[in-house]
């Protein structure tokens, strides 16, 4: 009997001791998550973000006359670069968007009843201009027939298709960056008191609620915001440029527009401010990916990239290709007085 309790009470301390050990296996596989640093984009958005969380990690100490100077000066960076980037939206908007879409559409001019007019087979080989029901007046004939010239230009359709993937992989750049900077932060280490630094030798090494509401308010969604209306407006200049060099100065003026953060950290930012913008970096832990970090994000990426192109071109602005086609297949059978009068050649 006694060997009986002996051995239960062994037994008993032994599983004790397995637990134990599974427990404190846990906790080293939770502390054994690797701590990476992340490089955060130099501009006007980063330098906000920095003057805000130093003023945080300094709550308890007067903030000295360089201190409030520096931080006043960061917010009107943030401020300017946010007036001229919505600014320039607004009045792409209003004075270029507006009116292109304008002459796309009734009363103006109606795309989709055009091609329906060019694709029909009583009109093949056979003017526009005509007294008949399926015939149109001298003046809208001409307008029809002017807006497919417009769209016959050499180069035309592939300068298009070039400028948008290369627009939307630059959206898809600037959107995957903030991203990125969401994801980090939420997996950075918490803030559990106020004593705690937020800043450990120029990066960010905790976060607490405050934190994180104010990434998202100061950077995350007003990028957000700015991303998709530029990617709104961009796919626009460049579906309804009428020839290949206006796409090409369309897609380099839009560049410009993207990167007006970042023009003016690097023309009023001082050297100390360069440096500090070098230096700092998001430290946080998360689990290895490998596949995802080698190839997994390019081919996710560049099929975003991709898809959006290819829904721009076909869906969204469909109209477009379709009345694009309609001219072709009308130009195709057209008698030669209407050759002659559009200088077309076949």
């Amino acid at each position: 009997m006694s060997n009986r309790l002996l051995w239960s009470e062994q037994g008993e301390q032994k599983l004790a001791d397995e637990s134990s050990l599974e427990v404190e296996d846990e906790d080293s596989i939770g502390l054994e998550l690797p701590a990476k640093e992340m490089d955060l984009p130099k501009d006007v958005w980063t330098q906000a973000l920095l003057g805000v969380l130093l003023f945080q990690d300094k709550h308890d100490t007067p903030l000295t006359c360089d201190e409030r100077l520096w931080f006043m000066m960061s917010l009107v960076l943030y401020f300017t670069n946010m007036v001229l980037q919505i600014g320039i939206i607004t009045m792409i908007l209003v004075y270029v968007v507006d009116p292109m879409e304008a002459e796309t559409k009734p009363p103006i001019f109606d795309m989709n009843a055009a091609a329906e007019l060019l694709n029909d087979p009583r009109l093949q080989g056979h003017p526009l201009e005509g007294s008949q029901s399926y015939q149109l007046a001298s003046e809208k004939a001409e307008l029809v027939l002017s807006k497919c010239k417009s769209l016959d230009v050499p180069g035309l359709f592939r300068s298009q298709l070039g400028m948008l993937f290369l627009w939307n992989a630059r959206i898809v750049k600037e959107l995957a960056a903030i991203i990125h900077i969401g994801h980090h932060l939420r997996h950075c280490e918490r803030r559990t008191s106020a004593e705690q630094q937020l800043l450990e030798d120029s990066a960010l090494v905790r976060v607490d609620s405050y934190v994180l509401c104010l990434s998202h308010i100061l950077v995350q969604l007003p990028k957000w915001a700015i991303g998709l209306l530029l990617w709104f407006i961009g796919s626009e200049l460049i579906i309804f440029g009428t020839a290949p060099f206006k796409v090409v100065l369309k897609g380099l003026a839009l560049q410009f527009l993207v990167s007006i953060d970042e023009l003016l950290y690097e023309a009023f930012a001082g050297p100390e401010t360069l440096q500090r913008l070098a230096k700092f970096r998001v430290r946080y832990q998360r689990a290895e990916s490998p596949k995802w970090d080698s190839w997994g994000s390019t081919v996710f990426k560049f099929c975003l990239a991709v898809g959006v192109t290819a829904f721009t071109m076909f869906v969204q602005f469909g109209d477009l290709p379709n009345f694009r086609s309609a001219c072709n297949t009308y130009e195709a059978h057209a008698p030669e007085t209407v050759l002659d009068k559009m200088h077309w050649h076949r």
